[in-house]
C-alpha cells in the first residue's frame, strides 16, 4: 500500500522566523506534535513538541522571542507520496520516527504520515513493529539509574 492512501493530507507548514509559542499554540489547536518547517517551498526540517521542551524551555529560553530555526530538527527525514508504508516504517525505525512528512514527486509538502495512520488505515502488524523500534531510542537505561 502506497503512503498516500493513509497519510494526513492537511499538513500545515510554519516558517523557520516564526516563534515557538506560536508554533505552540498552532500544535496546541490541532492536537498535533510535529509541523514541517518550510521556506520559499522547500522542507528545512521539522519542529515537534519536544524540540520546543528540549531545546527551548529546558534551556530556559524565552518561547516569544526564540526562532523555529534555532530549535527545528534539520534536515527533516521526509518520505514521498509513492513510497510502500514499509518503506515509511523503515525510515521510521531507523530514525526513530513516529511521523513523516510526505513530498510529492516536485518535493512539496502534501501531508503527514504518523503510526497512527499506519495502524489505523494500514497495518496494525507493521505499527506495532515500529513502535517497538522507536521506543528503543526513548527507554531509559536503567543500568544508569
Amino acid at each position: 500500500m502506497q503512503i498516500n492512501k493513509l497519510m494526513s493530507q492537511e499538513a500545515k507548514s510554519v516558517q523557520p522566523s516564526e516563534n515557538l509559542a506560536n508554533v505552540a499554540r498552532i500544535m496546541q489547536s490541532q492536537n498535533i506534535g510535529l509541523l514541517p518547517v518550510e521556506e520559499e517551498g522547500r522542507i528545512l526540517g521539522v519542529i515537534t513538541d519536544r524540540d520546543i521542551v528540549t531545546r527551548g524551555l529546558a534551556q530556559g529560553k524565552d518561547p516569544q522571542s526564540m526562532s523555529v530555526r534555532e530549535a527545528m530538527t534539520s534536515p527533516a527525514t521526509c518520505c514521498h507520496e509513492g513510497d510502500s508504508i514499509e518503506s515509511a516504517a523503515d525510515q521510521m525505525k531507523k530514525g526513530h520516527f513516529r511521523r513523516l512528512p510526505v513530498l510529492d514527486k516536485q518535493d512539496k509538502l502534501v501531508g503527514v504520515l504518523s503510526l497512527d495512520d499506519i495502524a489505523q488505515r494500514g497495518s496494525a502488524k507493521l505499527a506495532g513493529e515500529t513502535l517497538a523500534k522507536v521506543m528503543e531510542a526513548s527507554e531509559p537505561n536503567l543500568a544508569l539509574a
